[in-house]
């Protein structure tokens, strides 16, 4: 499969360190939230999660709290490292993906999660990918 441009272009983008990005006890706050409303939607078991896009751990580092086993997915190199960097839980596997396929068993999680990424991708057919994916 071609890489999509968008990879292309967040590949070069995780190089640069951005704010945001590293802002764990906002990726704390922000899951606090989204826990609350999957709670409400009927997610109990909270055994194992896929993060599509986990940047450099900001989201990461707080499902690792919930979660018995996080499986952290990023297209950036750079984005992987400075995830490892922040986040001293043994329980996050990192992947690095580069085409829009889940390295993992079908059904194999409780929850799949993807925050402030999809709307970066810049071609259709690889957004509904990773959503037939996840």
């Amino acid at each position: 499969m071609k890489t999509a441009k968008s990879d292309i272009e967040w590949s070069v983008y995780g190089s640069i360190d951005y704010g945001a990005s590293r802002d764990v006890p906002a990726g704390i706050e922000e899951w606090s939230i989204l826990r609350k409303h999957l709670r409400q939607r009927g997610l109990t078991v909270m055994d194992s999660c896929v993060e599509l896009g986990c940047g450099a751990g900001r989201l990461t580092a707080a499902l690792a709290r919930d979660f018995g086993t996080v499986h952290a997915l990023d297209i950036s190199a750079d984005r992987i490292a400075q995830a490892r960097a922040t986040i001293s839980c043994g329980t996050v596997s990192f992947h690095h993906v580069r085409e829009p396929i889940i390295p993992l068993a079908d059904g194999m999680a409780d929850l799949c999660i993807s925050t402030h990424v999809l709307q970066h991708v810049s071609e259709d057919r690889v957004v509904d990918m990773y959503l037939r994916e996840m």
